[in-house]
């Protein structure tokens, strides 16, 4: 028995920490979206019960929109601070205060609209963090050759946890009652925070279990720089301001979310609208898109460091092709869309879409950490602000187009989200890059520049530098 111990403690030694980040990563994200989206489940469940029943249409507008003015608001401060400290804490504050307000909602849901708005607006500050935080750890973490794929990874836990809100949500809220839908998604984060505390550390060195095969694989790929290295650098911001290639990553990030959101807040009401569907039988709806996403995203994430590894192409290419292809095929299919004769052809159309979406994500996602490595986490906060906006107005521009929910109406709606897909498609493909930028090189770290020449993968790493 103490032999299958200590080999389980051996291959548990021996597993990759970046895979660790990844996974555990994986799980923060899906926890932060099913904390998101069960509040409309939540707040649906407490209405039927009597608890802010008289809310009108206008104040439930400002219950969900609270959440994103404090998230739009704490992205760019977040990328700040996660460069300055490390991504670990800062991506656990992020979980950890949302957590907190999800044990405080039902209890300010009581007290009124007000107050159940204060605690959104405050849960949003919180995960305003977790994005810009991860592609932190990430710019440390993961080598080259893993540069899509592991971001896509983590991220696609955010669609895992909206599927995981959509369906277990509304059965959390019948059989045990609305406030639990707060209280488990709270409890089960609390749970993650201890096992992320005791098993991830900001940079490679940092961490006391990291072999050395793996610690050499990073720094070959990084340099020594990205598992030891603080950055110092003042944030060049006016760089940052008239880099094309970071443009073009904020053109994508807005019209990937975009076309997403459009589709996530107004599926229901289309398919109602056109199809004469009753809302109560659009549950599979909303979740169909996030299928489709996490699996393309994941996929996207895998064959994109395939091509980039197979050498016969730039990673600007691939990139390129993954992003204005996906972007071009979304905006024909949303106009297919609109001209299909029966709701499972358009269903297959808005579904195809969404599953594009995802191979953009792939593609742009990673795309910080290609030009600007040690302000990915920076960059990661300004795109996210820029890509938090399509939901906000997104909804608002077809609240105003849809009056009566007729057919022309829909269809000037699906025409506006192809005509920023084909936009977005020119831009990035005109504007974007994957090399590393020259305001982005560190002078400071110029002494312990990287060459490859002076190390290999078969190289040991001396056990008294292992830590900072």
């Amino acid at each position: 028995m103490d032999s299958a111990l200590d080999e389980k403690r051996s291959f548990l030694t021996r597993f990759p920490k970046r895979y660790i980040l990844t996974i555990l990563g994986f799980l923060g994200f899906a926890n932060f979206f099913s904390v998101r989206f069960n509040f409309p489940i939540g707040l649906r469940g407490a209405q039927e019960s009597g608890v802010l029943e008289d809310v009108s249409s206008v104040q439930k507008g400002k219950l969900l929109a609270a959440f994103f003015v404090g998230y739009i608001l704490t992205q760019i401060p977040a990328g700040c601070v996660a460069r300055k400290y490390g991504g670990k804490w800062p991506f656990a504050f992020g979980i950890a205060g949302a957590a907190l307000c999800g044990f405080m909602t039902p209890v300010s849901m009581k007290f009124g609209v007000n107050e159940t708005m204060a605690v959104q607006f405050v849960c949003g500050l919180f995960q305003g963090f977790n994005f810009p935080a991860m592609h932190e750890l990430l710019s440390r973490w993961c080598p080259l050759g893993e540069r899509s794929k592991l971001p896509c990874i983590i991220y696609s836990g955010t669609y895992f946890g909206a599927i995981f809100a959509n369906f277990v949500g509304g059965f959390v809220v019948k059989s045990l009652g609305w406030q639990y839908v707060f209280v488990i998604d709270s409890a089960i984060a609390i749970g993650w925070l201890m096992v992320w505390i005791y098993c991830v550390h900001d940079k490679p060195r940092c961490h006391p279990t990291v072999q050395e095969e793996e610690l050499n694989e990073i720094e070959l790929s990084l340099g020594p720089h990205s598992s030891e290295y603080q950055w110092t650098t003042p944030i060049p911001w006016f760089n940052i301001a008239t880099s094309a290639p970071f443009w073009a990553i904020l053109i994508a990030h807005f019209v990937q979310n975009w076309g997403f959101f459009t589709l996530l807040a107004e599926l229901p009401y289309y398919f109602r609208d056109v199809y004469q569907f009753t809302i109560g039988s659009t549950g599979v709806l909303t979740a169909a898109p996030f299928m489709a996403t996490l699996v393309t995203v994941i996929v996207g994430g895998l064959v994109i460091d395939c091509l980039r590894d197979d050498k016969r192409t730039s990673t600007t290419i691939v990139r390129k092709t993954a992003v204005c292809g996906a972007f071009t095929g979304a905006a024909l299919l949303f106009i297919s869309a609109v001209y299909s004769s029966t709701s499972g052809a358009a269903m297959v159309c808005i579904v195809g879409a969404t599953g594009l979406s995802g191979i953009s994500a792939a593609g742009f996602l990673p795309n910080h950490l290609d030009i600007a490595p040690q302000y990915a986490g920076v960059l990661m906060g300004i795109s996210g602000t820029v890509g938090t906006i399509p939901g906000i107005a997104s909804p608002l521009i077809t609240g105003f187009i849809v009056k009566t929910g007729t057919f022309e109406e829909w269809q000037t709606v699906f025409y506006v989200s192809a005509i920023v897909y084909v936009f977005g498609a020119i831009l990035y493909g005109t504007f974007a890059s994957s090399e590393t930028q020259s305001w982005a090189a560190d002078p400071d770290a110029e002494d312990e520049c990287f060459r490859p020449d002076q190390c290999s993968i078969g190289s040991t790493v001396s056990q008294t530098s292992r830590y900072p």
